[in-house]
């Protein structure tokens, strides 16, 4: 511990600085930075034209190291590896390309460095071909083609919009778009992450609902059950012991909820099914069930298509 310090000088001489430390034992000093003296002495890059376009990177270094820090091509942040481990690098671009790697000590300090240039021929690839993409005007619906597979996943756009993505095996609605001229373009995508061969189809929408058909059939076995069908939020039709059927339309764009429900206790055990099927592309939307005291609820939005609504309350 310095306990004080004297600071002396004048014009012409050297400045003077004498000072009084309190221990015991031996006073150690050193005049300069900790220093790391590994150094990386070769760098042995293998993997650069196999087929998963996953890059490893060997090295060797003289001295001592606790990590290493690379970098590729000079550019962004460097990262950081545990010595000794080989890199494996994937999503190279094929050509040209350099990695630096620069040694780093226990005391933190780093030691000497090295690059080494490689070039990549091949890369990650997604081999999956979409051939063609099959449009129903009528039904309003597309459907990919797949000559090649592999790829689970797909992206689409409309009109060359937002991409979104679903199952390569997806049935994509269009039954919102417009009357007119359109374009979906469809494009697999593999696990990797890697786009695959795409396709595009310029379709026309003749006509295009303004309303989407609801219908409904309501079956209960009374009392205490009720059956609500709400459209943007207002009540449109509420059954409670007494069964119904029938048909309401709801504008495109619209949300339409339907709640079916049980408040008997479980002394009286009844089973509550509700199931919603779009009936323009033949496919099931919703289908639950459950056991009261209980409700069932599910929401869509209504895109021009015509729906069937099957509520059911049945004593066990």
């Amino acid at each position: 511990m310095i306990e004080t310090s004297t600071l002396s000088f004048a014009p012409g001489v050297l400045v003077k600085n004498d000072f009084s430390m309190q221990g015991n034992g031996k006073l150690d000093m050193f005049d300069g930075l900790i220093p790391c003296p590994t150094v990386i002495t070769e760098i042995t890059v293998d993997g650069q034209e196999d087929a998963d376009g996953i890059v490893h990177v060997s090295y060797t270094y003289t001295g001592e190291a606790y990590q290493v820090k690379y970098r590729i091509d000079g550019q962004g942040d460097y990262a950081y590896a545990v010595a000794d481990l080989t890199l494996d690098i994937p999503g190279l671009a094929i050509g040209d390309h350099d990695i630096e790697i620069i040694p780093v000590c226990t005391n933190g300090y780093e030691g000497t460095g090295m690059d080494q240039d490689f070039i990549v021929t091949q890369a990650q690839t997604c081999s999956t071909v979409i051939s063609s993409i099959t449009v129903d005007t009528s039904a309003k619906t597309a459907v990919a083609v797949v000559s090649v597979s592999g790829a689970t996943q797909m992206k689409y756009r409309i009109d060359g919009g937002a991409w979104i993505s679903a199952l390569i095996t997806a049935t994509i609605s269009l039954s919102a778009l417009s009357p007119g001229s359109h374009t979906i373009e469809m494009v697999p995508v593999c696990s990797n992450g890697v786009s695959g061969t795409g396709a595009t189809n310029t379709f026309t929408i003749s006509s295009s609902p303004v309303q989407s058909i609801i219908n409904y059939d309501y079956e209960n076995h009374p009392p205490n059950n009720y059956f609500d069908l709400y459209v943007n939020g207002v009540l449109v039709i509420s059954l409670s012991a007494t069964n119904g059927s029938g048909m309401i339309t709801a504008p495109v764009g619209q949300t339409v909820k339907v709640v079916l429900a049980s408040t008997l206790t479980p002394s009286d055990l009844r089973n509550i099914t509700l199931d919603i099927t779009d009936d323009t592309t033949s496919t099931s939307i919703y289908s639950a069930s459950t056991v009261n005291p209980d409700a069932l609820t599910h929401s869509f939005v209504a895109d021009g298509d015509e729906y069937t609504i099957t509520a059911t309350i049945d004593p066990i």
